[in-house]
């Protein structure tokens, strides 16, 4: 299966250069960073329950508005009020994955200006139903006050996790390599590689779905199956693996 791993919610050199014209850092815990934080926090609970009209309120909506998503394997951004609308329709689908309720901010700097202001934080995110940490985030935003409070205009987030060496980060990867080579068509290859992710990974359930969706791909029926099979047996809530193996027996 080819998941959606990393939702970071442009310019990178504008946010940077418009940080340094601002007055130096104010007090790490006093009711400004608190007030910019919680912005930040209610604004990623709202895109993670697709709450369109919450997630609205937190921003300037103005075709400089923009926001970036940095990581490892690759890199996308939004910019203009449109824009960042439209993806927030087609993206925020992870409810449930996330408690952004649980959301730790670490290393936080801020700056401000007037009506400017400018934090830099590290966003620890927590698993829905658990404390335990499944993503850390770099993250760099800018706000405007308005009348009734501060007011996303930019953000960029940086997917930290994807940079380290580890067998998580290694799976993905040839996950991913294993998708571009059957988006070329290149089926047998793609098999390959997915076979060796199963090999190195015999306990992901995703690899074997992976290796199941590309024998179907090629027509092997039988070797289809019984890696979706596998896959369902590692991960029995694997739904769209239920659906795959459902038309496969069908047939």
């Amino acid at each position: 299966m080819q998941s959606k791993r990393f939702l970071l919610p442009t310019a990178a050199g504008t946010l940077l250069a418009l940080s340094l014209l601002i007055a130096p850092p104010v007090t790490a815990q006093g009711s400004l960073e608190t007030e910019l934080l919680s912005v930040i926090r209610d604004k990623s609970e709202a895109f993670y329950k697709a709450d369109t009209a919450n997630w609205q309120t937190f921003w300037i909506k103005d075709a400089q508005s923009s926001r970036s998503a940095v990581h490892k394997y690759g890199y996308s951004e939004q910019v203009g009020w449109e824009d960042l609308v439209a993806a927030l329709k087609k993206d925020s689908q992870e409810e449930g994955k996330i408690d952004v309720s649980l959301t730790k901010f670490e290393n936080v700097h801020v700056r401000t200006s007037g009506t400017l202001a400018f934090i830099e934080a590290d966003e620890r995110w927590a698993e829905a139903g658990s404390d335990s940490i499944v993503a850390n985030i770099h993250s760099y935003t800018i706000f405007l006050q308005e009348k009734n409070g501060w007011k996303i205009a930019n953000q960029i987030r940086v997917g930290t996790d994807t940079y380290a060496v580890n067998a998580s980060n290694r799976e993905y990867e040839l996950n991913t390599i294993g998708y571009d080579l059957l988006n070329e068509k290149r089926v047998s290859e793609a098999i390959d590689l997915f076979a060796l992710n199963v090999k190195l990974n015999p306990i992901s359930w995703n690899a074997y779905d992976s290796l199941g969706e590309g024998y179907a791909l090629a027509g092997d029926k039988k070797s289809a199956i019984k890696n979706y099979k596998k896959s369902l047996d590692l991960n029995p809530e694997n739904e769209a693996g239920k659906k795959a193996l459902a038309i496969l027996e069908k047939q």
